[in-house]
């Protein structure tokens, strides 16, 4: 059904966010806070498959004071250097445990949905008995594993391909070495190749419990407002709305400026459908981080067949600004539906263009670019 002239007027002079609010087209109010409250929790359910297969076992490095420094280095120098994927997922495991508190009370639940199983090796003091190479182990300082860790958080959630790795990470991490206070001449670079690093995404990337925990490990570090808080908030912008690029463009392209084709009925169904993923969010703690602190049942609704017109509209005007994050998602539309896309996306543009500037909406702007 669509929305008379008047009250598409009404909508509009009220700044009223049609992927917000709901769009019932009748007089009575709606109360998004009531919305809210309704919507269902998902439920508890039990552990059905029970089975462990066969563990990797590999060797977890502790030091035997924390001044000698070497735990982190052997780790290092194994992830490296291994030629066996697992090895390495486990040895960046136990990088990142060894540098961040809150990992730690989960590690055998992370290591063995990893396939992994750790044999705890005290340095230097059990060096010669497991023939290690301490020689080759570098004693890095707190910066440089701040900085190194930081980039083996962003290979968890960052897609990453041939064309972009290289000029992403090397980018990223002369970032991070400012922000740690690395001195420039530190050869502190990016420590894998795309294979080794696919296969870190592919592992423990896949796993939202462990990346929930980064992602708060990072908050904590950011909140205490310590030396490190610029540091982790870089790293929370990078990885922020992780697998949810294409909501970020609808929102930015089209609610913010208003968007026409919201009051289209051809996309009516989807717009309600999108009501639903918008309140979900809202109700999340961090909507930045929606997929993995939002309720099971929310999170599922995030699927994007739901939504083909809208999501490819507010593709192609992003791909218009040209934005190179745009090509990376695949038009789910062809055929007849994507002239209908072209002809709605030059109708948002001409009509943005016509009108007089106007205050993006509030609203939506509390619940999606508020304090993640």
């Amino acid at each position: 059904m669509a929305f008379n002239p008047e009250q598409q007027a009404r909508m509009v002079n009220e700044h009223i966010d049609l992927g917000v609010q709901n769009l019932n087209p009748v007089d009575q109010p709606v109360n998004l806070m009531d919305a809210f409250m309704d919507k269902p929790t998902a439920g508890e359910g039990s552990k059905q498959f029970d089975q462990i297969g066969t563990l990797m076992s590999i060797q977890l490095y502790e030091d035997d004071d924390p001044t000698d420094n070497y735990a982190f280095g052997l780790l290092t120098y194994n992830a490296e250097t291994s030629i066996e994927p697992l090895e390495t997922v486990g040895a960046v495991l136990a990088m990142l445990k060894h540098c961040w508190v809150n990992l730690r009370a989960n590690m055998e639940g992370y290591a063995t949905r990893a396939g992994i199983s750790y044999q705890t090796v005290r340095v230097p003091s059990q060096a010669t008995t497991f023939n290690l190479p301490l020689e080759l182990a570098r004693r890095y300082s707190d910066p440089e594993m701040m900085t190194i860790t930081g980039y083996l958080i962003m290979l968890l959630f960052k897609n990453i391909n041939a064309v972009s790795y290289d000029q992403f990470f090397y980018k990223r991490m002369s970032a991070m070495k400012a922000l740690a206070r690395v001195p420039t001449t530190s050869p502190i670079v990016p420590l894998f190749r795309l294979a080794k690093a696919g296969h870190i995404r592919q592992v423990l990337g896949a796993n939202n419990l462990f990346c929930r925990a980064v992602i708060q490990c990072l908050i904590d570090e950011r909140t205490r407002d310590g030396e490190y808080s610029s540091f982790c908030d870089y790293i929370l912008d990078i990885i922020a709305w992780t697998g949810m690029s294409a909501y970020r463009w609808v929102f930015e392209c089209l609610m913010l400026n208003d968007s026409p084709i919201f009051f289209s009925s051809i996309v009516r169904a989807e717009v309600l459908a999108l009501n639903d993923v918008i309140t979900a969010m809202a109700k999340c703690r961090y909507p930045a981080f929606f997929p993995y602190f939002g309720a099971l049942d929310d999170v599922s609704k995030l699927k994007r067949a739901r939504f083909p017109i809208i999501l490819s509209v507010a593709r192609v005007i992003k791909q218009r600004t040209n934005a190179p994050t745009a090509n990376q998602f695949v038009l789910p539309v062809s055929g007849d539906q994507l002239r209908l896309v072209e002809e709605l996306a030059n109708a948002h543009q001409m009509t943005v263009a016509r009108r007089r500037e106007t205050q993006p909406m509030k609203q939506a702007r509390q619940l999606l670019c508020g304090p993640i």
